[in-house]
């Protein structure tokens, strides 16, 4: 199951791919067709995989999380346990083995 985002604000999105150059080269550089880029702007479809909005958000020179939050917020508690923490040294990758 793909998890979503929606853009929490498409004026200050707009504004920064406006910024960043025409929108089809935008798009093209975020892996995602010009419609759709509009569609997203517009706010006429503003939900979009998790995947395009990040790499969006890369295109755009912005940390990840800027312009796009969860679409559903019971999915962060879903999401929670299987993000790094900060607080745990390592890479997961020990086996405990000397």
């Amino acid at each position: 199951m793909a998890t979503y985002v929606r853009a929490c604000d498409a004026s200050a999105l707009r504004k920064l791919v406006e910024a960043t150059g025409r929108h089809a080269d935008v798009a093209f550089r975020a892996g995602i067709s010009p419609v759709r880029l509009s569609q997203i702007l517009g706010g006429a479809s503003p939900v979009i995989p998790l995947q395009q909005a990040a790499k969006l958000e890369d295109v755009l020179g912005v940390p990840h999380g800027t312009l796009f939050v969860l679409d559903d917020p019971g999915a962060s508690e879903l999401i929670g346990p299987y993000l790094p923490r900060p607080d745990v040294e390592g890479d997961g990758a020990e086996t405990g083995a000397a």
